[in-house]
């Protein structure tokens, strides 16, 4: 089954407009101030005026950024045919900057869910799986069967695992993409939403311990 992948070109398959989705703003990182005195700040409270949490930070005793910028559901259109989407990972950019100009910053996202809380989430009942690739995401996002069923998740591992977004690894990259390769050869139940973001999120971590190991 031929996914139409929109977002990104592809040489391998024909473009076509999937999942709409509102794009998030570029990331923006502080600029550096100039040095001056200031007192460690107590727990709890903000530097002073006119300084930066990254000028002389020795001070803290670590620092974290962490950012997310996957879009949240209301954001996407419940798709008529097989789509893949591409959604680019603001927050790689940023850390990439960061760790470009400053030592000693601890990397922090979402995972695969957009940042803050979901009051509303109706649960992503249409199979799908939120794939880190690199500095962006591919959405595989499958319409749900005739009968209502998640079966159409088997297509939807079975087009992952034979794409060029399927790592060198293949299932022996994480826990998740084990499950994946299973539901593949449809070795296992299609599950739903919960399992589906369950495999998404341990390829994601996967992809973040791989990139965080390139820095050292």
């Amino acid at each position: 089954m031929d996914a139409r992948r929109a977002g990104a070109p592809d040489q391998h398959r024909p473009l076509a407009r999937g999942a709409l989705f509102r794009p998030a703003a570029p990331p923006r990182v502080p600029e550096r101030t100039p040095r001056r005195a200031v007192t460690s700040p107590s727990p709890g409270t903000s530097p002073a005026p006119g300084t930066s949490l990254f000028d002389d930070i020795g001070r803290w005793q670590s620092l974290t950024i962490a950012a997310g910028s996957f879009p949240p559901p209301d954001g996407f259109i419940p798709p008529l045919h097989p789509q893949v989407t591409c959604v680019p990972r603001r927050e790689a950019d940023l850390r990439r900057l960061v760790a470009g100009r400053w030592e000693g910053v601890d990397y922090g996202d979402y995972g695969v869910d957009p940042p803050g809380l979901l009051l509303d989430d109706p649960g992503w009942p249409e199979p799908n799986l939120r794939y880190t690739v690199g500095p962006r995401w591919f959405l595989y996002y499958w319409p749900v069967g005739r009968d209502r069923k998640h079966t159409p998740f088997f297509d939807l591992c079975r087009e992952l695992v034979e794409s060029p977004d399927w790592p060198r690894d293949g299932a022996d990259f994480s826990w998740g993409d084990e499950q994946i390769a299973r539901a593949a050869r449809r070795e296992r139940t299609a599950g739903g939403a919960s399992e589906w973001k369950a495999y998404s999120l341990s390829h994601h971590l996967a992809v973040i311990v791989d990139m965080l190991g390139q820095e050292v």
